[in-house]
């Protein structure tokens, strides 16, 4: 999609995605911020959205990724908290590099694919979501770093929901947001420059159409709703704003949606009302105080200590230099230290239905909790340059839960982190295991599945040391809890599908590397005999190699990694975009048999995969020409069925 493409996100940006169900923008975003290693990135996706139905749907749909850089949150896009990070200059705001405001709109320019919306459509629509639209824009405008861009983009070709909120964007901030040219990008790509001018008209049917905000006379019912943002700007940003991209659905038969580029030249002005009021907070607090000590002798003060006037002379003043980062210093987090260790979250339940629902059975939804004296932190740093070491052990005291929602706990437990490690030899990690693996269940004895984070998740959770997040999942499934009878296999997890494909580069032990024939046997089949002899529906283990591991030891019963093994004979050819490294997964070795540990249909996808890969050429131009005509007789289907659609439609 074109505006994730022209945010120009790099692996190591942070990447804010203020309405991002149903995902799509979103997936294309991780992978942008993934890259092609397959490893955890310094970047980070965060996805929000206001609907709790609709985050469950964005988890569906990013779940193909299965990306430790993705942090799902659920709020409204137009009120979404400003968190504070600890740094070696002090605190300041947490801001994005990138952000994507794909906006909720009419949806005008998706007529063609959903004709029902010709049935809902009326032309006041626009003007209801203008104001939200543009508190969205502000809020993000806000939350971008100097030097970062920000796209604003709807599916409609109303100029009240594009160009006019564009334009009152940049009045708002004073020329520290700049409309980013992009002419001369995505060449192949037919467009339209914005539009300069443009009429207004009501909500109410049979209204009048208005050229400029002078025009309205407020007692007029025509005029019901309309707001000086929605006209053109009276001076000339005419300029400005034809770097607007508008793209219409006949010139590349598409749907039709609107684009703007902006980036972020200084930080945004300070509005003189929220100056006003901080002076106002701080002078309570002053008299406050002198109040509740007028009986008591004034201490001598201190050479080191502020007095009243200092306090109130600390205060920004209304002027150019006063910033929104500037205010939000001294206006955000509590005052008094204690409360600042016992702030607890505000955690929302995660509804599938109604306020006090539950979520579906089998959603994984982690969510923060706030920091306690007696609970391990994320940021604790572990004593020695082991990296199995974790911090002292602390007692993990069940966190207060919220409409079913479970918070995020450290792993510390030194026994489990250790027989984890031992046992995959998880030795290279990059930073210890007690910082990269979190968990659902406070206060569990051995928690039933444990989640692998990425670095920079990480450092978002530590900087939200308030809870004002209310992070709806986080991080991919890594281990899951297994039960062994026999005590055959001495750790406790399994290694989970999810998040073998971050894991596995530093796996040392329970590795086994196969031929082809054998990998892709164990993909069709499921399972591959080590001893024994090969029945009808249970092929066996023809690797001489691999089955040498199995008896000298090298790999021991339990989960174990599978890849295919390097061959000088292997010639692959590459068509399905993977590498060996992609066709790794999860078996499990009894005491007679490798099991697979991947589902039906992703064990189907790669041996898809495998058979694009190393197919003979011959057979891959058969395969396309089936596909072909498959293709085809889908086209046919679904233009029959348009044409019986609309025959019954009209009879």
């Amino acid at each position: 999609m074109i505006p994730p493409l022209m945010l120009d996100v790099q692996p190591e940006h942070w990447v804010l995605d203020m309405c991002a169900a149903p995902g799509s923008k979103t997936l294309q975003l991780l992978e942008l911020v993934q890259g092609t290693e397959g490893q955890a990135s310094t970047g980070l996706v965060v996805a929000n959205d206001a609907d709790i139905k609709r985050c469950n749907l964005l988890i569906h749909q990013t779940k193909r990724m299965n990306s430790p850089c993705l942090v799902v949150t659920n709020h409204e896009a137009q009120s979404y908290p400003m968190v504070k990070r600890t740094t070696d200059a002090g605190q300041e705001l947490l801001q994005y590099d990138r952000i994507l405001c794909d906006v909720p709109c009419s949806g005008d320019g998706t007529m063609r694919k959903a004709p029902d919306l010709w049935r809902r459509w009326t032309p006041g629509s626009a003007n209801g979501l203008h104001p939200l639209q543009l508190k969205i824009a502000k809020k993000a405008a806000q939350l971008l770093k100097v030097g970062g861009r920000l796209v604003y983009s709807t599916c409609s070709l109303n100029p009240v929901e594009n160009e006019a909120v564009v334009a009152a964007l940049l009045k708002h901030c004073e020329g520290r947001l700049q409309l980013v040219d992009m002419s001369q990008s995505f060449a192949p790509l037919k467009r339209r420059p914005g539009l300069v001018t443009w009429k207004v008209r009501g909500k109410r049917a049979g209204s009048k159409w208005f050229d400029a905000w002078d025009q309205v006379d407020p007692s007029d019912p025509d005029a019901g709703g309309l707001v000086e943002s929605m006209f053109p700007p009276l001076e000339g940003s005419e300029t400005a704003l034809s770097r607007c991209v508008r793209v219409l659905p006949h010139h590349g038969d598409t749907g039709g949606f609107f684009v703007a580029v902006l980036e972020k030249t200084a930080e945004l002005p300070v509005p003189a009302s929220h100056v006003s009021q901080n002076a106002r907070k701080g002078h309570q607090h002053t008299d406050n105080d002198k109040s509740d000590h007028r009986d008591v002798p004034a201490p001598t003060p201190a050479p080191a200590q502020a007095s009243a006037p200092a306090r109130e002379q600390a205060i920004p003043a209304d002027g150019p230099e006063c910033t929104e980062a500037s205010v939000l210093e001294t206006t955000v987090g509590p005052s008094d230290p204690q409360d600042q260790q016992q702030g607890q979250p505000e955690q929302d339940g995660m509804q599938e239905q109604g306020p006090k629902g539950i979520l579906p059975k089998g959603q994984d939804v982690v969510a923060p909790a706030a920091p306690r004296e007696d609970q391990g932190t994320l940021d604790d740093t572990p004593p020695s340059r082991t990296v199995l070491d974790p911090p002292k052990e602390r007692p993990l005291t069940k966190s207060k839960k919220s409409s079913g929602v479970d918070p995020i706990v450290p792993v510390t437990d030194l026994d489990l982190l250790h027989s984890i490690g031992d046992f995959y030899g998880l030795s290279a990690l990059p930073y210890p295991l007690h910082q990269c693996l979190i968990s659902r269940t406070p206060g569990a004895p051995v928690p039933k599945k444990l989640y692998y984070i990425s670095s920079s998740a990480k450092e978002l959770l530590d900087a939200d040391r308030r809870g004002s997040l209310r992070v709806f999942s986080v991080g991919v499934k890594a281990f899951e809890r297994q039960s062994m009878k026999d005590g055959s296999v001495p750790c406790k997890f399994r290694l989970a599908q999810d998040s073998v494909r971050f894991l596995a580069p530093y796996v040392s032990k329970q590795r086994l590397a196969l031929r082809l024939s054998d990998f892709r046997a164990l993909l069709k089949h499921r399972c591959l005999l080590t001893t024994g002899n090969e029945s009808s529906s249970v092929p066996l283990l023809s690797d001489p190699a691999a089955v040498e591991d199995l008896r000298s030891g090298r790999c021991g019963p339990g989960t174990c990694v599978i890849s295919i093994r390097k061959d000088d004979t292997l010639e692959p050819i590459v068509e399905s975009g993977l590498s060996l490294e992609e066709f790794t997964v999860t078996a499990w070795q009894g005491a007679k048999s490798l099991n697979l540990l991947v589902g039906e249909v992703e064990s189907s996808k790669l041996l898809d995969a495998l058979a694009d890969q190393f197919a003979p050429a011959e057979t891959k131009e058969n395969k396309g020409e089936s596909r072909k005509m498959r293709n085809r007789l889908v086209m046919w289907m679904i233009d029959e069925s348009v044409v019986i659609f609309h025959c019954d439609a009209f009879r």
